[in-house]
């Protein structure tokens, strides 16, 4: 497995299971639909792929998913902090 494909797959699973639990919470039930609804999951996933192109070599897949999951899975923008450098531009 790839570097690239252990990445995607460590997000991918992030993602599936942040969306299972937002889900269960009645605060995130409504409020944050958008984030764990098929577009959502498909819209991260998409800047995941963008992503995953641009890992450092001296970036080993698990920090790579960390810094992406934490920062653009987990908590509201304001609590994300700073964008990692190596995936700052993803366009």
């Amino acid at each position: 497995m790839t570097k690239q494909e252990q990445f995607l797959w460590i997000v991918q699973t992030c993602i599936m299971a942040n969306g299972i639990n937002m889900s269960t919470q009645p605060e995130y039930a409504d409020e944050r639909r958008h984030q764990y609804s098929g577009v959502g999951a498909k819209n991260l996933m998409a800047d995941a792929v963008r992503a995953s192109l641009r890992i450092p070599n001296d970036l080993d897949a698990t920090d790579a998913a960390d810094d992406f999951c934490i920062f653009m899975v987990l908590g509201d923008r304001e609590r994300r902090g700073e964008c990692p450098e190596w995936f700052a531009a993803l366009s």
